[in-house]
Formats: C-alpha cells, structure tokens, sequence
C-alpha cells in the first residue's frame, strides 16, 4: 500500500509522473485529441491514491502534488508539443509538465530524490538546488537563457515568494528578458 507522506508514496507519484508524461507522447503519436487525452488521464487520477497529504519536509519546501489532468491542461494552454522547450523552476516528480517531451524540459528541483526521478524520466537539464535562493544575477542570467530558447514567455507570480518583496522576482525575470 501507498501510505500518505511515506516514500512508498513519493515514489508511487515518481512513477505516476514517468508513466503519465509516456502515455501523453503515446497517444498524441497514435493521433488522438486532446479531450481524449485528457479523459484518460481524469481516469487514471481517479483511481490513484489521494496524494495530499504532505510530511514535514515537503511543507517547509512548500512542494505540491498536482493532478495529472491538471498538469496536462497547463501544457495545453501554454500550447506545450513534443518540441516545445520547457522550463519548471520547481520540477517535482513532473505531475505539471506531463505533456511536455522531457527530454526538451530544463527544470530545478530542491530535493534529491526528485532530482533522480526526473533524471530517470530523461529530462533534458535538471539543476538541483532551491530556486529562491538564487542570487538576483543568477535569476536574470536564467531569465536571459530562457529569452534565447523561447519564442514566448509567460511570467506568473505565485504567493510562495519565501522573503521577497511583493513584484521583485517578476521584476528580475523581466530584466532578463530584455537583455
């Protein structure tokens, strides 16, 4: 069984982010649609364990699980193909980026564990380490990757901005992009 918050359970949603994100690049290759896609993946988070419950480590890394039919609705509206280049500041266990081709995501993931499973899942770059605690030169360096490898890019800010001020972090990327 999958216990809330055991490693049974961080590697129960490792290999549900490996087998989701190879089903996705599976039926696209088969040439089914998106609704059908995404059918197929509500049902498979049906009949998964609940994955909310977090341990201690998880929640002073403030690190989620998201749905899979989640993750695939995000890659749709960012209009992710299997040539896409990606990038994930928090990469987790790949549960947001299950339409993505991996081998063209670079993400950053604080933890080692995740850090291997995206490693196992082939991910194209994976930087281990904690995204905030880059230094202001290191986010506008990123930032100007970012720039070059993208057509567009889409800046968000969430509430986790663990001790920056409101709008700084936005303000780094945007300078980044410029340059």
């Amino acid at each position: 069984p999958t216990y809330p918050g055991s490693a049974s359970h961080g590697s129960f949603e490792a290999a549900l982010g490996r087998y989701a994100t190879q089903r996705v690049q599976d039926m696209r290759g088969q040439g089914a649609d998106d609704r059908a896609i995404y059918d197929y993946l509500v049902g498979l988070y049906e009949k998964q364990p609940n994955l909310d419950v977090q341990t201690g480590t998880s929640m002073s890394n403030q690190a989620y699980s998201t749905p899979v039919p989640i993750g695939f609705i995000a890659g749709l509206l960012v209009r992710s193909t299997n040539s896409t280049k990606e990038f994930d500041p928090t990469g987790g266990n790949g549960l947001l980026l299950v339409g993505a081709n991996p081998k063209n995501v670079i993400t950053i993931e604080l933890e080692d564990r995740r850090a291997k499973n995206l490693g196992l899942m082939q991910y194209g770059k994976i930087v281990q380490g904690d995204a905030v605690k880059l230094i202001d030169s290191d986010i506008r360096e990123q930032t100007e990757i970012l720039g070059d490898a993208f057509d567009d890019v889409v800046l968000f800010q969430d509430a986790c901005q663990r001790g920056r001020a409101d709008g700084e972090v936005l303000s780094l990327l945007r300078a980044g992009l410029v340059n």
